[in-house]
């Protein structure tokens, strides 16, 4: 339930806090302070950049939701009240209250598809530090509810505020801005096609893609239509494609850093599982690999471990598990084309095969947005495609060393696993611990088991 709330809650913090001088600036989302309401799940980062030119104001808000999706959005407005205006990105409308330019407050009413939804009073501190927004509203059951979000001032000239502001100006854009594909494609108020029907969309409209479900009757996708006044609802998700995404690095004008050094262990680990006899670990490369460095991989874990592990001849990406609409692999896919590629070794029960790929990709067991990897018996699959996303999402320089030291760990979870058999390990920093939701908590763990 609470993915249905990102659009709103998006529109509040971003717009909320913005403008004349108590409220412009940057601003970081105090999590442990904040309370949600039991409406969504608290997102992982958000941070917002706001400017002002005048009367007019313009806000970038960027962020990482609760289930590793990416949050983007930039709208403008004036302090004279009225609407604000989306640009890019998904949000309800907010219609601002006239205010003076110094006053430490706001007032909002929160509209969707021309309804009232929630109302929102933001208040900045006398000191200026912080930003508290009480939201207040109805959800879909009839519940009434109150957030309160907190946010602090970050300085712009310390690094964390000159690195974000760097981030946020260089989003190229909206990566879920997508297309109708059919000629009539009705928008449903509910997952469901017995339900009324919102509006009908029609080939080519433009649209913005809030999440997908995988349901019974196939995948839902809620979209909300592009343009300011656009109408939210719920249609299939084969009736609907996603725009090609610009590669950051093909706009941005951070200039490409210098090859990093990878720099192996100087020590074996202070604890190494009993190998299982006459069994042996290949690595397989799943498409071109630009940036991985296989060989760099079997020495570490030669010198970590003293596990010898052979390469195998890399196999083509099977363009049959690409979902078209998530541009994304499907992983149980790739796994399947892995063991069919190697029948035998992934058949003799003396071989462990792990594919490492740099695609995209998900897992149709888990209705997560993206997958760091996926295991089966004595095979896996792990993508570095999540690894270094500031350089994905934000077009900053590359950072292979980060992105080797992320993946070395969820290989060795899947070395852990399918290869020395081990069991979950209570320890936090254990690569086998119970679970590992996303790139965040993978930079939380060690290096051993």
């Amino acid at each position: 339930m609470h993915k249905l709330f990102y659009p709103m809650t998006v529109f509040l913090l971003a717009s909320s806090l913005f403008a004349s001088d108590p409220f412009a600036g940057t601003w970081k989302l105090n999590l442990a302070k904040s309370t949600f309401g039991g409406l969504m799940a608290p997102p992982k980062e958000l941070i917002f950049v706001f400017q002002e030119q005048g009367e007019q104001g313009f806000d970038t808000m960027k962020g990482v939701a609760a289930d590793g999706s990416p949050i983007y959005y930039k709208d403008t407005f004036t302090n004279t009240g009225g609407e604000s205006k989306i640009l890019e990105g998904v949000g309800a409308i907010g219609v601002l209250a006239k205010r003076s330019a110094d006053s430490r407050t706001r007032d909002w009413t929160i509209m969707q598809n021309n309804k009232v939804i929630a109302t929102d009073h933001d208040v900045v501190s006398e000191d200026g530090k912080t930003t508290q927004m009480i939201m207040k509203g109805t959800d879909a059951q009839g519940n009434r509810y109150e957030v309160r979000w907190v946010f602090d001032r970050m300085a712009q000239d310390s690094p964390e505020g000159r690195s974000i502001l760097d981030k946020a100006s260089q989003v190229a854009r909206n990566p879920n801005m997508a297309s109708i594909t059919v000629d009539s494609a009705p928008l449903y108020s509910k997952m469901s096609t017995t339900s009324p029907v919102v509006v009908v969309l029609h080939k080519g409209d433009a649209v913005t893609i809030n999440f997908s479900i995988a349901a019974s009757d196939g995948d839902w996708c809620s979209v909300t239509q592009a343009g300011q006044g656009g109408k939210s609802g719920d249609l299939p998700c084969n009736s609907v494609q996603r725009d090609p995404v610009v590669p950051p690095s093909a706009v941005s004008k951070v200039p490409a850093a210098a090859p990093a050094a990878l720099t192996l262990p100087t020590a074996r680990a202070s604890h190494v599982p009993r190998a299982p006899p006459n069994v042996r670990v290949y690595f397989v490369p799943i498409g071109s690999l630009a940036v991985v460095d296989v060989q760099y991989l079997i020495r570490y874990y030669q010198q970590r471990f003293g596990l010898t592990i052979t390469p195998l001849t890399g196999i083509a990406l099977d363009n049959r598990q690409l979902n078209s609409t998530r541009q994304q692999y499907q992983a149980e896919g790739l796994i399947q084309s892995l063991r069919a590629s190697y029948p035998t070794l992934a058949n003799d029960g003396r071989s462990v095969l792990i594919g490492i790929t740099e695609a995209d990709i998900y897992t149709t067991s888990e209705n997560w947005y993206f997958a760091l990897g996926l295991r089966g018996p004595r095979v896996a699959l792990v993508s570095s495609a999540r690894m270094d996303l500031n350089h994905s999402n934000f077009g900053a320089p590359s950072d292979p060393v980060g992105l080797h030291s992320r993946l070395t760990k969820m290989v060795s979870r899947e070395i852990g696993f399918i290869y020395y058999g081990l069991p979950v390990a209570p320890d936090p920093r254990s690569v086998v611990r119970s679970s590992i939701l996303g790139v965040d908590e993978l930079d939380e763990l060690g290096e051993d088991f």
